[in-house]
């Protein structure tokens, strides 16, 4: 069994990763555009565009992680501030290039960090790992930011024994490990399909009416969703019953990790399971094509929380994020 920091600081990397293959992805498809990345450290600073979900600095302040990984080193060879083509599976160094990062104070980073928002009329928000740097976070606390948020990480653990039978009655939304309920439909009619381009317009469609309302932020969202779609690494789903598609989930793969995310359902068919079965198939994707870590987060205490450990996952870490008030 890896080492539990081990654990923590690979899926905070591939966290890392999957925001900058986001905001590459932004920039490919949008090349008029401010979106973009930024090398930060051992982190990055990634801009999508107006109103994005990935606008933010990521993996600060890893470089205490005494585990023999070495975050600077992967830094460097997933430099974000090189070009990306979508559909090119590597853009990363070849392994005998130079990977030293040279050392940079916080105060330095999140200066570069400021500036760069700055040119993009973005607040900074900074999300780390509450295992890095307690000096990063004096730091940020001495320029003037303050906790906003925190994101429970969780890592699905396969020889738990957690039931996946049954919900409390007054869980909601995402209900995971719901089974099926008795629907007038033959339950055989009831599918699971990877997202193709004939497909995407399903997916998007049901991951704007799952996350939000109103004709702008859906404009927004339906962007984040022809870019998150074209990301290399990322896999979307959709549940469908007979042809009407119900439910939607994604997954993103860096080294071994899988996050797992997007997870919305159609208001007219919550609490009938039909995200238990998203995150079960994802799962056994997951661990089918090679990943051996699955990763999840939830917001502390939620519903989503208390079902996702029902699930199988177990806590790993807390994602903090920061900003300037």
């Amino acid at each position: 069994m890896p080492h539990f920091t081990t654990r923590i600081l690979r899926a905070e990397l591939a966290h890392r990763d999957e925001c900058i293959a986001f905001g590459k992805c932004a920039a490919s498809k949008w090349p008029d555009s401010q979106a973009g990345t930024m090398a930060v450290g051992t982190g990055a600073v990634v801009y999508m565009g107006p109103g994005m979900y990935v606008n933010r600095a990521i993996g600060l302040g890893l470089e205490h992680f005494d585990v023999g990984v070495s975050p600077s080193n992967q830094v460097a060879k997933r430099d974000p501030t090189e070009s990306f083509d979508i559909g090119d599976p590597s853009n990363q160094m070849s392994d005998d290039e130079p990977t030293d990062v040279p050392a940079e104070s916080f105060e330095s980073q999140i200066e570069r960090i400021e500036a760069f928002c700055a040119e993009r009329n973005l607040a900074p928000e900074i999300q780390i790992c509450d295992r890095g740097s307690e000096h990063l976070v004096a730091v940020l606390t001495a320029r003037g930011y303050t906790l906003q948020s925190r994101r429970n990480v969780h890592l699905y653990v396969p020889d738990t024994e957690a039931s996946t039978s049954t919900l409390d009655v007054d869980d909601e939304p995402s209900d995971l490990g719901q089974p099926l309920r008795d629907d007038p439909m033959d339950p055989r009619d009831f599918r699971i399909e990877a997202v193709d381009e004939a497909l995407f317009p399903n997916w998007r469609d049901v991951h704007s009416e799952g996350f939000t309302s109103g004709s702008a932020a859906k404009q927004t969202n339906d962007l984040f969703c022809e870019v998150a779609h074209a990301v290399p690494e990322a896999e979307d789903f959709v549940a469908l019953l007979g042809d009407v598609p119900v439910a939607v989930a994604s997954l993103v793969t860096f080294d071994g990790v899988a996050w797992l995310g997007g997870m919305a359902t159609r208001p007219a068919y919550r609490r009938r399971g039909f995200q238990a079965a998203l995150l079960r198939h994802r799962i056994a994707h997951a661990l089918s094509s090679g990943s051996d870590l699955v990763v999840t987060s939830t917001d502390p205490e939620s519903a989503s929380e208390r079902n996702v450990l029902r699930a199988g996952f177990r806590p790993l870490y807390v994602q903090l994020t920061y900003v300037r008030s």
